[in-house]
């Protein structure tokens, strides 16, 4: 059916993004410079990117979420054509996968009043969001929490508005180096975005300079780099990678206890 489709388109992009993000925390993507002021009292350390992204991770994020999302819906759809017996179905534009944060949406959907299998409908009651604490220890609760994040993803991907993604450094490990006159008097971490070309990430103080000397100052640094997502909340001790693949894994139940019923008819 078209939904396994989309599910491979999505984890095309979920490919691509996974990609441009390990170049992302990967250090030998960036070169680190020392800007001083004119008068050698005050330095900044910057990184520069080595190359420009070849995808933009939040677009190709964005149609991740978009396909499995579609997938789901389209998946409703296949089912409610074939109860009905029509194309389009009735309601056709309110047609699709429910994920819902209450009981009282979730009756309100289509598929309550039209044709529709009932021991279906009642299987997606049960793995609805609002429905996370009935099923706490089952599988329905880890299809609750990665359905409300698709939802949510998708929802807020819709104008293209999803996910400020950033590289965060979220530990660096410095040292200066001196030759000639002079000393470092402070030393200041800066929040950055690595992902913002010639991004400032550390700033210091030096005196003790001597115009008529040569002076260099050398910095060598161990960064630590994660991407993150301002839309995206994954559960405590997890990571994004791996919710990105239960997501999918998700999607992939769904979709089979969809094509369990109607063998030969997807």
């Amino acid at each position: 059916m078209d939904s396994w489709k989309r599910v491979d388109r999505a984890i095309a992009h979920g490919r691509a993004f996974k990609t441009e993000w390990e170049r992302a925390v990967n250090p030998e993507s960036y070169t680190t410079t020392i800007d001083v002021n004119s008068d050698w009292t005050h330095g900044t350390i910057k990184a520069v990117t080595n190359a420009a992204p070849e995808n933009d991770m939040a677009l190709e994020l964005g149609e991740f979420f978009y396909q499995l999302r579609a997938a789901l819906d389209a998946a409703v759809y296949q089912v409610s054509v074939m109860e009905q017996g029509s194309e389009p179905p009735a309601h056709e534009n309110r047609v699709e996968f429910p994920i819902c944060h209450s009981a009282e949406v979730f009756d309100r959907n289509p598929l309550n009043s039209d044709p529709f299998p009932q021991q279906l409908r009642g299987w997606l009651e049960t793995i609805q969001p609002y429905n996370t604490a009935k099923t706490a220890g089952t599988g329905s609760s880890t299809l609750n929490g990665r359905l409300e994040i698709l939802h949510n993803c998708a929802r807020k991907d819709r104008h293209r508005r999803l996910h400020l993604v950033a590289a965060v450094p979220t530990a660096i490990d410095w040292e200066f180096t001196i030759t000639g006159a002079g000393r470092i008097t402070y030393e200041n971490p800066i929040q950055a975005n690595f992902l913002e070309n010639e991004c400032v990430f550390l700033e210091f103080g030096i005196e003790g300079v001597q115009a008529e000397h040569a002076t260099n100052i050398k910095l060598e640094s161990a960064i630590s780099i994660e991407v993150s997502m301002s839309e995206i909340v994954v559960p405590a001790g997890s990571n994004l990678g791996a919710e990105l693949q239960w997501i999918v894994k998700a999607v992939r139940v769904v979709l089979d206890v969809f094509e369990s019923g109607y063998v030969g008819r997807f």
